[in-house]
């Protein structure tokens, strides 16, 4: 025997038929889902619903929200759902809540009986990997700054050795007889070693700026630059190595943008867009190039025994007399002893646990009670430091230096250019 209902109303059958079809549906989601009325009443509570909550839906058809869930009165939860009731738009949020207790997303929809309906998730799982994810983030966050600020720290010490090969590899090129196997193999070993120097600092500057160095725009000659490039990369196109990532690194702090366009079979074209610099003038260019080793006496103060032997050797060739010290203090000693009778002071920054190169010369130049000119060699990359020894007025040069540009400092310095 079938039993059979009768709606004689279109409208009303249209109204039946479009509740057991929305009635399907919610029971064949995944998602949780219960709809309140105007009053916060329950009208709906699916299958899923009562296996989230745990509760069945004869405990909560027709009973106000809050005498179920009272736990939630006046939470975010709460406040959410009366803007929905409130503003009648709908709302997407996650709470960790208590009921369940787990972390939760709810899509929160306006209703035209002038209540709402709540579909909602369980999420912890995905929370769960989340905090995984930014826990492991923060440690290697947090690694990389130990180690930024270890290289800053230690920018002194792993620069001395290249900056005694540097020294010293301009010494062998003028003690060497100058025969064409020589000069050949002086080349290579000049290259090998600038390649070092360059990676060194590249290295150095890149974690000197991970540890909060600023980032300062200074001119260069573009058109040599990009020759010199050619040159070095022209006999093989691929090259490994940290240029693109210090590039973007810098870019980045300059608040540049960089393009790359690039072709199977053809090859890649990087792009950096920069704010143009004037060019010097030539009669700068010309009073740079020209310079005499001027000589005189030199105080020389440097805790590396090689790299002391090294600058030592160097001025010697240029034509100076030197005095050396190892440390502040004995640099006091040693140049009052000569009666502070030297035209200059060469010294690096860091000179142990005394005091530090630029304190001696100060102090060496107050004693004396003359202005003598200094030249701070410096591998330090703090911006402190740094500020320290330009905001001083003597000379810094930052460790490495090559030969040249310090002979040709030291010249200007003792003829007052």
């Amino acid at each position: 025997m079938r039993a059979f209902l009768q709606i004689r109303s279109p409208e009303r059958c249209q109204a039946v038929l479009e509740y057991v079809k929305a009635n399907e549906i919610l029971t064949s989601i995944a998602d949780g889902f219960y709809a309140l009325d105007a009053n916060w009443r329950f009208v709906y509570f699916n299958d899923p619903a009562e296996i989230l909550l745990k509760l069945s839906r004869e405990k909560v058809m027709g009973r106000p929200f809050f005498d179920v869930f009272p736990e939630v009165l006046e939470s975010s939860i709460h406040d959410n759902y009366q803007r929905v009731m409130d503003e009648r738009t709908p709302l997407q949020f996650e709470a960790n809540s208590s009921v369940p207790e787990r972390w939760t997303s709810y899509s929160v929809y306006p209703t035209r009986d002038g209540g709402f309906s709540v579909y909602f998730r369980d999420i912890s799982e995905r929370k769960r990997i989340e905090g995984q994810i930014a826990e492991a983030r923060n440690e290697a966050e947090r690694a990389n700054h130990a180690k930024s600020k270890f290289l800053a720290a230690a920018s002194h010490d792993l620069r001395q050795p290249v900056q005694s090969l540097v020294l010293l590899m301009a010494l062998v090129e003028r003690q060497i007889a100058p025969n064409p196997e020589t000069r050949e193999t002086l080349a290579m070993l000049r290259k090998a070693i600038g390649g070092l120097e360059n990676l060194l600092t590249a290295i150095l500057d890149i974690s000197r700026l991970d540890a909060g160095a600023a980032a300062h725009p200074e001119p260069v000659d573009l058109a040599a630059m990009l020759q010199g490039l050619a040159l070095e990369y022209k006999p093989k196109a691929d090259h490994l190595g940290l240029g693109l990532a210090i590039v973007s690194r810098i870019a980045r702090l300059l608040g540049a943008d960089i393009e790359v366009s690039s072709k199977v079979g053809r090859g890649s074209r990087f792009s950096l867009l920069l704010s143009a610099a004037e060019a010097p003038r030539a009669e700068d260019d010309e009073a740079a190039a020209a310079f005499e080793d001027p000589g005189g006496r030199v105080l020389i103060v440097e805790d590396n025994a090689i790299v002391l032997k090294s600058l030592e050797a160097s001025l010697a060739q240029w034509g100076y007399e030197t005095v050396t010290a190892t440390t502040g203090e004995e640099a006091l000693r040693v140049a009052e002893g000569e009666r502070w009778m030297f035209g200059a002071i060469v010294t690096d920054q860091h000179l142990g646990a005394g005091m530090t190169g630029l304190e001696t010369a100060k102090e060496i130049v107050r004693r004396s009670e003359r202005y003598l000119p200094a030249v701070i060699l410096t591998g330090d990359t703090s911006r402190q430091g740094i500020s320290e020894i330009v905001a001083s007025g003597f000379k810094m040069i930052r460790k490495p230096i090559a030969a040249e540009p310090l002979r040709r400092s030291l010249a200007m310095l003792l003829s007052g250019s």
